[in-house]
């Protein structure tokens, strides 16, 4: 109470008003930390009492921690005696498939000599027949030689028949044509002559006919002009 009426007795110049909250703020704060001190004392005993709580569990821990750990080193050293014989266990079987790897790599070099052998024997087999077809396609070629030879002479022998053959129907179709054109003068002579006499033969026919209109023509008129 002494702090806050100093405040307002200090302050009073600023206002009343102003003095009084100022006052009544340094008294609640004294008041405050006159309660702070009663409280620290009765957390400093709660504290004290949950430490030694927390101690307590930390021991608690730490042995329950110990035995686990222990636990944990007996099962490493069980997971290493099983990492030895299972590593044992991968060096055996890696020994055999090495060996079988040798067997079979020395199989594979029996197998590729085998067939090494097998194509050169191929090869010259291959290469013998290809001489043999070699030989049948020069024989061939000296047949188609000697066909074509003999096909030309036949060709030439077929091209001089033909000629004569067409040299003589030519001159026969001459001869025909020739006679044809005769009978077609023949022909066209007895027509003019048969034009002719029609011609003849209508003209003196249409003379009468017109001859016959006119008369009846005036016999028509003399009796309409009576």
């Amino acid at each position: 109470m002494g702090y806050a009426l100093k405040i307002y007795e200090a302050f009073q110049d600023l206002g009343k008003e102003k003095a009084s909250i100022l006052a009544e703020f340094v008294e609640y704060v004294e008041s405050q930390k006159a309660a702070t001190s009663g409280e620290l004392g009765e957390t400093e005993l709660r504290l004290r009492k949950e430490i030694e709580h927390v101690r307590k569990e930390l021991r608690e821990t730490e042995l329950r921690l110990q035995k686990e750990i222990e636990g944990v080193r007996l099962e490493v050293e069980q997971v290493r005696k099983e990492l030895k014989e299972t590593e044992l266990k991968l060096h055996k079987e890696i020994e055999q498939v090495r060996k079988e790897l040798k067997e079979t790599e020395l199989k594979l070099h029996k197998e590729i000599e085998q067939v090494r052998k097998e194509l050169r024997e191929t090869e010259l087999r291959l290469q013998k027949e290809i001489e043999g077809v070699r030989l049948e396609v020069e024989q061939v070629r000296k047949e188609l030689k000697e066909t074509e030879l003999r096909l030309q002479k036949e060709i030439e022998g077929v091209k001089l028949g033909l000629q004569k053959d067409i040299e003589g129907v030519r001159l026969g179709l001459q001869k025909e044509i020739e006679q044809v054109r005769l009978e077609v003068e023949k022909v066209r002579a007895e027509l003019s002559e048969r034009i002719e006499k029609v011609k003849a033969d209508l003209v003196k026919w249409m003379f009468l006919f017109w001859t016959g209109q006119v008369i009846a023509l005036v016999g028509i008129l003399k009796w309409f002009f009576k």
